[in-house]
Formats: C-alpha cells, sequence, structure tokens
C-alpha cells in the first residue's frame, strides 16, 4: 500500500507520569523515501525485502493506534498526519475526543467511525478518505489476511458474489481487495523466509506423496521457514498440514496422517469434498492457530475450498496475481511434488524468473521431491537443457531425502543471510504492532 509521508503523531507534554514517560518516547514513525533508510529492527547482516512492509504508521486496529498515542489524556495532542487507517473500526471512540483529534493529513482506507460522523466532515478537516463500498459481500480494504473463521463463514457467500456479479464497480472493489491483500501478506511476511509447496490438488491423502511432503513441511517449519501454498487440496493440503504439525509430538504427527488417510472411499479424486478427515484432526489436536502456514487461494476455483491447516489464507479474486505473488515471495525456495498441467507452469515460472537473474543475488532453490517420477517426465531434462549455464542450476535438486532437502534449503538461506526463526514462539506475536 502507498505509504504517505511527513508523518507525526506524537503526544506533547502533560502533567501526569503516564504522559512524561509516553513524551520519552520517540514514536515518530520512519519515513521510507529513496535514500533513507527504514529503521532496521533485525541483526543489520539479515537481508529482508520486506523490511518496512509493516511501518509504524500504517495502523490496523484500534489496539495499536490507541498503544501509539489515540489513547492521550488530551485528545487535542494527538496529530494523525500521515498515518494511514486501513479498516480500522473507531465507532468505540467518543465524538469528543474524535472532535479534539487533529486528522488533517490522515489517510483513511475504508473502516468505521463514531457515530455521526460523515465523510465529509472528515474531508472538511483535511483527512483523505475511501469510504468501503456498499452491496459487497467482502471487504474491500482489509487490513489482514483471511483466518479459518472468516473462510469457513463467508468463502460460500464471496465465491457466488463473484461468479455473478461482473459490474465495473464490483470489478474496482476486487482490485483494491487484491492490493489490501498483497499489503497484508507482505505485512506478515517482514522477518520471515518463505519456503513454497507446488503440487497436484488430486494427491490422495493416503498416498506416500502426501504424508511424505506432510514430514518435509513439518521439518522446514521446524528449521525456521514459512510454509506456503496455493491454499487447496491434494499437496496444498499436505504442506500446511505439516507445518500445522511443527509443534506437535512425532506421536500425534502420525495420529494425524492415520486420520487423513482413513474414510476418503468415494471422494478419489475430490478429496476437497470431503472434510471428515481434517475436522478430526483438528478436534484431536487442536484449532489452526499461529502457526506459519499460509494459503494463498483464489475465488477463481469456487469448487475447491481452501483448506484446513493453514493459519492465513491470503485470498484473491485474480487468479494471475495470486499466481504470481505466490512465487514471488518463496525466497528461500520452492518443493515440486507429483502434479500436473498447474505444477508444470509453475516449474517454468520459477525458471524463468531465476534465468532473468544475472548473478544468484535473487535465485531461489528448486526441489524436485520423487526423483523417478520427475525424472520420468521429461521435466528435468529440459530443465537442464536450459538452465545449466545460469547461475541457478546449482541450486535445483532432485531428491527423495528429507533430511538433504531439508539442509539444502537452510545451506542456501544462510549463505544468503535470510532470517530463520526455529523459535515458533515468534509466531503468536501481533506482528502489525512491530
Amino acid at each position: 500500500m502507498q505509504k504517505a509521508t511527513g508523518v507525526h503523531l506524537k503526544v506533547e507534554a502533560h502533567p501526569s507520569t503516564r504522559e512524561a514517560l509516553r513524551l520519552s518516547r520517540d514514536i515518530s514513525p520512519p519515513k521510507p523515501r529513496p535514500g533513507l533508510q527504514v529503521e532496521n529492527r533485525f541483526p543489520p547482516n539479515v537481508v529482508d525485502p520486506f523490511l518496512g512492509q509493516n511501518a509504524a504508521f500504517e495502523i490496523e486496529t484500534l489496539d495499536e493506534f490507541l498503544k501509539k498515542g489515540g489513547d492521550a489524556e488530551d485528545p487535542s495532542t494527538v496529530k494523525l498526519n500521515g498515518y494511514v487507517f486501513q479498516g480500522v473500526d473507531l465507532s468505540s471512540i467518543s465524538n469528543e475526543r474524535w472532535a479534539a483529534f487533529d486528522i488533517s493529513g490522515a489517510i483513511f482506507f475504508g473502516g468505521e467511525f463514531p457515530e455521526g460522523v460523515t465523510l465529509s466532515s472528515l474531508k472538511r478537516r483535511g483527512a483523505t478518505v475511501w469510504a468501503e463500498p456498499s452491496d459487497i459481500p467482502f471487504k474491500a480494504f482489509r487490513p489482514f489476511m483471511y483466518n479459518q473463521i472468516e473462510v469457513m463463514t463467508n468463502d460460500k457467500l464471496i465465491n457466488s458474489h463473484y461468479m455473478s456479479h461482473y459490474d465495473i464497480s464490483t470489478r474496482l472493489a476486487q482490485s483494491i481487495h487484491d492490493f489490501s491483500m498483497v499489503d497484508a501478506l507482505h505485512d506478515y511476511l517482514e522477518g520471515k523466509t518463505v519456503v513454497g509447496v507446488m503440487g497436484g490438488h488430486r494427491t490422495a491423502r493416503n498416498s506416500p506423496e502426501y504424508q511424505t511432503m506432510v514430514k518435509i513441511a513439518r521439518d522446514v517449519v521446524k528449521a525456521g521457514f514459512v510454509v506456503a501454498t496455493g491454499g487447496g487440496a491434494g499437496t496444498m493440503e499436505a504442506a500446511n498440514l505439516g507445518a500445522y504439525l511443527a509443534d506437535k509430538t512425532d506421536e500425534q504427527v502420525e495420529q494425524a496422517l492415520a486420520i487423513m488417510a482413513a474414510d476418503n472411499e468415494g471422494f478419489e479424486g475430490v478429496e476437497w469434498l470431503n472434510p471428515a478427515p481434517a475436522e478430526k484432526v483438528i478436534a484431536l489436536l487442536g484449532e489452526v492457530s499461529n502457526m506459519p502456514s499460509l494459503g494463498v487461494p483464489t475465488f477463481r476455483y469456487a469448487q475447491e475450498p481452501p483448506n484446513r491447516f493453514a493459519s492465513w489464507h491470503a485470498k484473491f479474486f485474480q487468479n494471475s496475481i495470486r499466481e504470481d505473488g505466490l512465487l514471488s515471495i518463496c525466497r528461500g525456495g520452492i518443493l515440486y511434488s507429483h502434479g500436473g498441467p498447474g505444477t508444470r507452469q509453475e516449474i517454468f515460472q520459477a525458471a524463468c524468473h531465476n534465468s532473468e537473474i544475472s548473478d544468484d543475488s535473487e535465485t531461489r532453490p528448486m526441489v524436485f521431491v520423487g526423483k523417478d517420477y520427475w525424472r520420468s517426465t521429461g521435466i528435468l531434462d529440459v530443465l537442464e537443457n536450459t538452465s545449466s549455464h545460469l547461475p541457478f542450476f546449482s541450486l535445483i535438486l532432485e531428491s527423495d531425502d528429507q533430511v538433504e532437502i531439508v539442509d539444502h534449503l537452510v545451506a542456501h538461506a544462510k549463505q544468503k543471510n535470510y532470517r530463520l526463526n526455529d523459535d515458533l514462539s515468534v509466531y503468536t506475536e501481533k506482528y502489525w504492532e512491530r
């Protein structure tokens, strides 16, 4: 999202001790302009392309606003010039306090305001306001990705609306939504390194390929990466399940695998229509919460609901944005399991990205899980014939060895000074309040 400049949210002096302490903190946010550095909260040698995405002047919740000075005892000292509010519900603020705030120069994308506050009154006071579109079943100005509760509650309604409304106003709202989703995704990824998993949506839950990917994805998370998939069924579900199981015991992993493999009769090739095994796993081991398990699905494929094991779903209307966006965030590498045309497209999309880099600064590992399978398809032969002279060639690995695969990814991340979070407690933080 475009960041505003000239930012200042500072509480002036007040007799109380609390206000004196607040005054001692410099909460003026960094200004990411060309030639200036955004304050780095990570070690100086850590490379992070998402650093500064979740800047101090992006406000995503009421609680964040209050912590950054919005709860000042004297509301007239709250100056919002340059702050960007993304879908924030401010309706609980009293009209008296709201009237005292200096909102000149503030930007409001959607959100709710105290009773009686109109868009025209906000504009007269110097704010820029983009109102949330009405008469649509989704929020265009979303501050966050979708959690599992939202997906289960709203997905069918949004899909139905998407497939039946083609007017320009709806399409514009969808574009705003997708831009907001990119911003929310990149906010989350600050200080994290992603490994993507690509593979067929028809991979059976009782297949060796599914169960192997569960274990690999679990090990990838335990090594410090975030796992990201297309958010759907088959291999995608397996990888998100593995990430979900990262803090579980080996015995619990085996229990989950056994449950997922059972009771799928009659759903061959369409196991996404059978939610019962996933619900049994969650009933046994707990609801999805904070594990670094991302899904990046699309409303385009309404017949396939997002899987139940991603902590967050960055769901897009435009599938092209979703596909390119998923590949672009996987700087830690991409794992490829058995798959059809979609998976093969993703292989050459990643190869295209790698091949267009003149050095190895932004190249990503490409790991083919299932050596015999990938060699038999001829895909590896084509890839080798077209890339043996390019810098990323050494990052191509074909392997069935879980340890070798994870070691390959970790070695690359360390060589690039990418951040690895092997302490899973980091994912319980409110990343938007950093």
